[in-house]
Order: structure tokens, then sequence, then C-alpha cells
């Protein structure tokens, strides 16, 4: 199992105990702060964020600012998807196997492997790559 970040320090945190339902409990060590069921909320929060920043400067080929999606440059690459690694954190990837994304590898993917489109664009892109292929 993965263990979650702090979304403070983005230190790993450790077990602290099992709530009344049967959950998790997790404690940053660093900050000495229990987190109960939240914990997923806060890395959806900061992957939102690492998109709106990444989209800052508009769509890639068109500059509009609005309705933007992550286009992958390379489809072989894709290991998940991006927008539903923000919504869940938890994506079913290339291998099949659907588990939790490290924000980490959310970041590699988001950065390295993806570009910001405006919907008109990304439409374009794909009926480009389809005639390709």
């Amino acid at each position: 199992m993965n263990r979650p970040l702090c979304h403070c320090c983005g230190n790993p945190m450790r077990k602290n105990g099992r709530q009344k339902n049967g959950n998790l409990k997790w404690r940053c060590a660093e900050k000495k702060r229990v987190y109960h069921r939240h914990w997923q909320e806060f890395e959806n929060n900061d992957r939102r964020m690492l998109v709106s920043l990444a989209n800052r400067h508009g769509c890639e080929h068109c500059g509009l600012k609005e309705n933007l999606h992550r286009h992958h440059i390379d489809p072989t690459t894709k290991r998940f998807s991006v927008a539903e690694a923000i919504g869940t954190g938890s994506v079913k990837f290339t291998d099949g196997i659907r588990r939790n994304v490290p924000f980490g590898l959310f970041y590699d993917e988001l950065v390295n492997h993806t570009i910001a489109l405006c919907a008109p664009c990304h439409r374009k892109e794909h009926s480009i790559m389809r005639s390709r292929f």
C-alpha cells in the first residue's frame, strides 16, 4: 500500500491506529498532525493546483486559456489518464491494474509527457493522429 504524503511538508505519513469505522489514521512525522479520512482530499487539491500551474500559459497551439485538456505527446508512453488521476487519485494503468498514483509519478506524467490544448485543438490533434495510422 502506498503511504500518503503530508500536504504541508510532502513527507510520507505513518500509520497511527484505526478509526472506529476501521479506516486507517495517518500521522505526519514532521508536523505531528493526525489526518483521518481526508488525506486524499489534500493530495487531490495539490494535483489540481499543479495542473492549473501547468496550464497557465494556455493552449500550446492557439493560446486560448479556457477549457484546457492535457494531451499526451506520444500515446505509446501514456501510463494513465491525467484527468482521471486528478479526480480520484486512483487510475487504471496501461498494464490493466487499478491503483493509486504517487504524486511524483503524476508530476512526471503531467510535465514530461503532456501538453495543454484547448478542446478544439485537442480534437484536431486526435483527428490528425487517427489519419496517420
